[in-house]
């Protein structure tokens, strides 16, 4: 029984393998066929925020990458204070 049972997790494993190979493959190939290089999974956390939701100085940016430094909304009430874009 445990030898089955390890038989078929070896089975998932390489059927695993298998399919991940297929799809570097396919990726391999759309880049050839298209020119653009897909990201990376986790590239985009680290790409330049969109601006007016984190300051522009270099020191924050790392800060707020890095977890130190948090950035909240503003409440209605700070918002309701706040001038308008278009005044």
């Amino acid at each position: 029984m445990t030898r089955k049972l390890y038989q078929l997790e070896e089975k998932k494993k390489i059927d695993q393998l298998r399919k991940e190979k297929e799809e570097d493959e396919l990726q391999r190939l759309q880049e050839e066929q298209t020119g653009k290089k897909r990201t990376e999974k986790l590239e985009w956390l680290y790409a330049m925020p969109a601006t007016g939701s984190i300051s522009q100085n270099p020191n924050d940016l790392e800060k707020y990458l890095l977890g130190k430094k948090r950035y909240r909304q503003p409440t209605r009430t700070q918002r309701e204070g706040m001038p308008h874009e278009d005044e």
